[in-house]
């Protein structure tokens, strides 16, 4: 269960937030088990399945289709939403190598940013949310990254992925509205 504590004032409007998930497969399975003892299905218990489990005799009950990755890299870029970015790279990690992990995606950065011409001797990839210390990218690299995206074929899905002034949606709705910025300026806070 999640628990969530605070206070708010008397009349305050409805808050709206993001809280990371610890263990997101395992939330996922007790959600699907309450909805389906909701609807009056029993299910023995949810738990983590073992790697070597045999699932040929399973029926399929549902199918969810994401929403195209051009979506899910505007929510993490325009929103600064870091679970969606460590998604992303567990993502790249299994194209590259049919394992959704973070050494995996990490590698697979280096391969694309490699791919680009890039000199990686002193980039260390450790997260894909930028929260982890042991990341190393200097502003230089930024900006060799953003130039590229700049002059890519993808420039215009990445540039509707970022945040600008004043959008209700992302990180910069409450800066530099009003200004000769407003429009110019697209931005991926943090």
């Amino acid at each position: 269960d999640v628990v969530l504590s605070g206070t708010m004032g008397v009349g305050a409007p409805p808050l709206k937030t993001w809280v990371a998930v610890h263990d997101p497969g395992l939330f996922t399975g007790a959600v699907f088990g309450r909805r389906l003892a909701e609807a009056g299905i029993r299910a023995e218990c949810v738990r983590r399945a073992e790697q070597d489990l045999d699932y040929s005799d399973a029926r399929l009950l549902t199918v969810n289709t994401s929403p195209a990755l051009s979506v899910t890299v505007k929510v993490t870029n325009r929103r600064s939403q870091n679970f969606y970015a460590e998604m992303l790279l567990k993502y790249l990690g299994y194209r590259r190598s049919g394992k959704g992990s973070f050494q995996e995606g990490s590698a697979a950065v280096r391969d694309i940013l490699t791919g680009m011409g890039m000199d990686l001797e002193d980039v260390i990839i450790d997260d894909g949310g930028g929260l982890s210390r042991k990341n190393r990218v200097s502003v230089g690299k930024i900006t060799e990254l953003l130039a590229f995206m700049y002059r890519s074929e993808y420039r215009d899905v990445f540039l509707a992925s970022l945040a600008v002034p004043g959008d209700p949606d992302g990180t910069l709705r409450r800066r530099l509205r009003g200004t000769a910025l407003t429009g110019k300026v697209y931005a991926k806070s943090g």
